[in-house]
């Protein structure tokens, strides 16, 4: 069975029967459009909330990993220091020790201030 093909006349369509495009959207185009910013705006709003809750979060978090960080290394110097139960490190492993940690915690603050105050792109 062979499907019947509809016959197409291109001719009939001419310029004078379609309609114009107008420049501005109709009300109803433009409430759409609208709306459609609007939540755009909402979105971007909600996501700078959402970084900002984290930035603080994590900010808090590695505050207090470079506190701990820096009293373990007070407290080693302390042992160092007084020789507490015979405690002994030898000078470069105190060295490598007080160097490592001050390297960690400005790099770790670099890290930290460089993702909290991006540079803005205009």
């Amino acid at each position: 069975m062979n499907p019947v093909e509809p016959e197409l006349n291109l001719e009939s369509i001419n310029a004078s029967q379609m309609e114009a495009v107008p420049e501005t959207p109709d009300p109803k185009t433009a409430g759409e459009e609208n709306a459609i910013a609007q939540d755009h705006k909402r979105a971007e709003v909600e996501s700078y909330r959402q970084d900002t809750k984290e930035r603080k979060k994590y900010a808090r978090n590695i505050f207090i990993l470079t506190c701990l960080w820096v009293i373990g290394v007070y407290v080693l110097l302390l042992l160092q220091g007084f020789r507490y139960h015979d405690f002994r490190l030898s000078d470069s492993i105190v060295l490598a020790a007080i160097g490592s940690t001050t390297a960690n915690i400005v790099g770790v603050f670099l890290i930290v201030t460089r993702y909290f105050f991006p540079k803005k792109i205009k």
